[in-house]
Order: C-alpha cells, then structure tokens, then sequence
C-alpha cells in the first residue's frame, strides 16, 4: 500500500472518531463508525499489524514491535504524523515477514519518528 492511501485509511479513522465526538444524526455516527472499524481491521491485515498499533497510536499510547533478532519487544512513541506512523507499519511488516531493511528507508523511519514528536522545532527549520 502506498502512503496515499495510508493516509486515506486514517483521515476515515479520524474522521469515525471525530463523529462519536460531535453532535452527529445516529444515523451518520453509525455510518461513520461503520467505516472506521472496517478501516482499522483494513489496516491491521494489510500491515500484518499483530500489536494494534494503529489504535494505539490513534489513543496517543507508544507503538510497539518484536524484534526477531533481539527477541525483545519495543516501545516507540510516535507523535501525530501519519507518515511516520506509516513508516512504522512498514518497517514493522518487514520484520513480521522476515525482509531486509535498507539502511536508507531505517533512516527515514528515525527521520519520521523524532519529526513526529518535535513538530514545533521542525517547523521553525
């Protein structure tokens, strides 16, 4: 999946939450919600997400993985930035599926990451 329609899956996401917190018809929270959980379960087949780390990066909570190598399961704050939520998803899929991780895309994953949680400094740069 490609970070467009990452990012497609998640405003759907955001915009279920959004209803159940609004003032909506039931009708359209319903319709709302509905979507939201078919793009939350949408997501975790797609990524292979075995640790539900879009809902918990959606409830502000830390990710997490399992490393394979190190046997060790890690947390990682990621701050309100889709892309790098999406560069997690994919990083951790690699390692679900026992791919190799290029120097390049881990460092753009580090870059996404510490971006996602210093927005105020990034933005003055």
């Amino acid at each position: 999946m490609n970070y467009q329609s990452f990012k497609n899956y998640v405003i759907t996401l955001l915009n279920a939450m959004n209803s159940l917190d609004n003032e909506h018809e039931h009708k359209d929270a319903v319709i709302f919600s509905q979507h939201g959980l078919w793009a939350i379960h949408r997501l975790e087949k797609l990524f292979d997400d075995r640790n539900h780390n879009v809902s918990h990066w959606l409830n502000g909570e830390p990710c997490e993985f399992y490393h394979p190598t190190t046997k060790q399961t890690v947390k990682v704050e990621i701050g309100e930035d889709i892309e790098a939520l999406y560069c997690f998803l994919r990083y951790c899929q690699k390692l679900n599926n026992h791919e190799r991780i290029d120097s390049d895309s881990f460092d753009y994953l580090l870059y996404t990451i510490t971006r996602s949680k210093n927005t105020k400094d990034w933005e003055e740069c």
